[in-house]
């Protein structure tokens, strides 16, 4: 048996070294990591300590229909990498896994989980700000880093799974680990908190982690209100990094998207939203001198001072601040960006069917907000993210004189990634998510709806409260997402293609007994 940590990374040369001693200071016993096209000295330092049998290094090239890291994902499993019996987890660069048991090893983690007898443990992230740091001083393991946010009950995960006859090996969506269908139960994983998924009090919560097991994965990647824990473990998520790397990063982009320039969480507002300095955490400082030993040792071994000081140089070229220039905001990014990202299939029964539209109402924007403009097709898309909103408007402004498209911004809070809210304290304001597009005049000439956004289930009852004729509803992500298969009350897709259903909805089909079906999923942000 081995505990096993892997990742995808590009151009991470000046944190590697610590994230690689940090996590072989705390005993993982195999580190796992796959890089694609890295330019900043990455790649000799990986090669010696992969030479040296200190971690295992794997250089790829990246499928152009296909992200980084879920390519990554797909080249561990054709190697059969795991084995049963391994301890694993995925981690991103600037995650830290930090076990709060016993002596703080991971050992001291799967010990724990083994004597619960459960197959593994969604581990909640803690946010860290800059700590009013300006730059990357080396370590995140000492005293310069130690400011995070006050304990939150809505926050993102990563899971330490058993690999056995349960599960399948990681997840191409990263945060949970795939599942055998049908196979585990709600008691064979537990949350932060160390709640068995089933405890939890929040219904939506357990229902989705339910879908997880029936269906094998889940992009899904939220712990809410009781599932969230600190005291067994928590992964310190140095998400912001600090003001000049956050531009490297930025420049770099997010991982596990497709290869294309656009990230719009790169930018100044991002950095503000999850700067989280509010309270301080010094739990992971009890590593900080057996990591000092660690690299110390490990340059030694490896003679690596030499590559670590080409990354430093690299870096700090790099950094070199701009004057008084602000990092740009979303609505500065390049016209050239919000491609169609859908699967193959998929993106070509978009296109087709938007060709034929009069009218289009879409739940969450992008690219096929753009496709309608580009047709000149009247398209009003539903947006729970502000920057993205605008930053989206500005592009449909820059590229078409009087654009027939246009993301409407509604404001249900704060927003984290994929434009869920960050808490529920608008939670009185989600009703407009799916109702208040209604009251467009293009809702009279509406016949295609595309749900591909947040309260998806609310989304399709709207349309069905509202629509004048029959109206076309492509609803994506629909294949094997069981949670959204309760709208089959009102119809059953006519087809499929990929992952999204089509389904050809007439007025009439929301009938006043059927109401107090549809009144919580207005409260359901999936």
């Amino acid at each position: 048996m081995a505990v096993v940590l892997f990742s995808a990374m590009r151009n991470e040369g000046p944190f590697l070294f610590d994230w690689i001693a940090y996590h072989k200071s705390i005993g993982f016993d195999r580190i796992c990591i796959v890089t694609n096209d890295c330019t900043d000295g990455s790649y000799p330092l990986l090669k010696k300590l992969s030479d040296a049998g200190i971690i295992h290094h794997f250089d790829q090239t990246v499928p152009e229909d296909m992200s980084p890291q879920k390519s990554a994902v797909q080249m561990v499993h054709d190697l059969r990498y795991l084995v049963d019996g391994d301890w694993a987890i995925f981690l991103d660069a600037d995650e830290y896994l930090n076990v709060k048991l016993a002596d703080g090893r991971v050992s001291a983690l799967v010990d724990y989980l083994e004597k619960r007898s459960v197959e593994g443990m969604l581990v909640n992230w803690r946010l860290f700000g800059d700590s009013g740091q300006d730059k990357f001083s080396g370590s995140y393991i000492n005293n310069t880093f130690t400011r995070c946010e006050v304990e939150s009950s809505y926050t993102q995960f990563k899971t330490l799974f058993k690999v056995g006859n349960l599960t399948n090996g990681f997840s191409p969506f990263l945060h949970r680990c795939q599942v055998v269908p049908g196979a585990a139960k709600l008691s064979s994983f537990i949350v932060g908190s160390g709640h068995e998924l089933g405890a939890s009090t929040n219904a939506r919560a357990r229902r989705r982690h339910q879908s997880w097991l029936e269906n094998g994965d889940d992009a899904y990647a939220f712990l809410l209100d009781d599932e969230v824990g600190y005291d067994i473990a928590q992964i310190n998520h140095y998400i912001v990094r600090d003001p000049l790397s956050f531009e490297m990063k930025k420049i770099r982009g997010r991982g596990h998207k497709q290869k294309i320039n656009y990230s719009p969480r790169h930018t100044d507002d991002f950095y503000k939203e999850n700067n989280k300095n509010e309270t301080t955490d010094l739990s992971i400082l009890r590593w900080e001198h057996a990591v000092e030993n660690t690299k110390n040792e490990l340059i030694a071994e490896c003679d690596i001072s030499g590559e670590l000081q080409a990354i430093e140089d690299t870096y700090n070229a790099n950094i070199q601040p701009k004057g008084n220039e602000p990092m740009p905001t979303d609505a500065a990014l390049s016209p050239t960006d919000f491609p169609l990202s859908f699967p193959d299939k998929e993106q070509e029964f978009v296109r087709e069917t938007y060709k034929i539209a009069q009218g289009i109402i879409e739940y969450g924007s992008g690219g096929s907000t753009r496709l309608a403009a580009e047709l000149g097709i009247p398209c009003v898309s539903v947006e729970s993210d502000a920057r993205w909103a605008e930053s989206l408007n500005n592009v449909l402004s820059a590229t078409h004189v009087q654009p027939t498209a246009v993301a409407m911004h509604i404001n249900i809070g704060a927003t984290k990634e994929w434009g869920y809210p960050q808490t529920r304290r608008r939670s009185d304001q989600y009703w407009r998510y799916p109702m208040e597009v209604w009251d467009d005049p293009i809702s009279n000439k509406v016949d295609t709806v595309l749900i591909d956004g947040r309260f998806r289930k609310a989304c399709f009852a709207a349309t069905l409260m509202n629509i004048k004729q029959e109206t076309r509803v492509l609803f994506d992500d629909y294949r094997g997402r069981m949670i959204y298969h309760d709208v089959e009350v009102f119809a059953k897709p006519v087809r499929t293609v990929g992952r999204m259903a089509e389904f050809l909805v007439s007025p009439g089909l929301m009938t006043p007994q059927l109401f107090s079906t549809v009144i919580p999923w207005f409260a359901d942000v999936r």
